[in-house]
């Protein structure tokens, strides 16, 4: 169950959490900042800003670092989740929070599997909302709401 002040607790994981998503906001930058047309473009042929090469090697880089951060970061949220009991008092909230982890995973994983010169902005476009789902959607429905849960606990 929980250990010590779970407001100090929750209080300790909001600003954990936090940074981890500054760092997420980082990362949506540096894929929007590859390609900034991304979404209107099919192919990079034509492109003045770099070489299909360097697009490919920074998002296959990107991704892989996005990759280990991503199983860092969700080990630790459902870490939480089970060390401090809020597994047990919301076990159906949890699932679905867990669930949404494995959704995004193998969203990343699907993206970076595909990468290749012929589409590359289609999937620099991928990338970035993948982000920008995890930033927007997944951290309303279901961090927000752990945090909540603990700070009540």
């Amino acid at each position: 169950m929980i250990q010590g002040n779970a407001k100090e607790l929750g209080e300790r994981m909001r600003a954990e959490i936090n940074e981890e998503h500054r760092l997420l906001r980082q990362k949506l930058s540096a894929v929007a900042e590859l390609c900034p047309d991304a979404r209107n473009r099919a192919n990079c042929w034509n492109c003045t800003l770099r070489s299909p090469k360097h697009c490919n090697n920074t998002i296959a880089d990107i991704g892989e670092d996005l990759m280990t951060y991503m199983v860092a970061h969700f080990r630790n949220e459902e870490r939480v989740m089970r060390d401090t009991g809020l597994f047990q008092s919301a076990r159906e909230t949890c699932e679905r929070h867990m669930q949404d982890h494995g959704d995004l995973s193998e969203s990343a994983l699907q993206l970076l599997t595909k990468l290749n010169n012929d589409t590359l902005p289609v999937q620099i476009a991928g990338m970035s909302s993948l982000l920008g789902q995890w930033l927007e959607k997944h951290i309303a429905q279901h961090d927000n709401k752990m945090l909540e849960l603990l700070e009540k606990a």
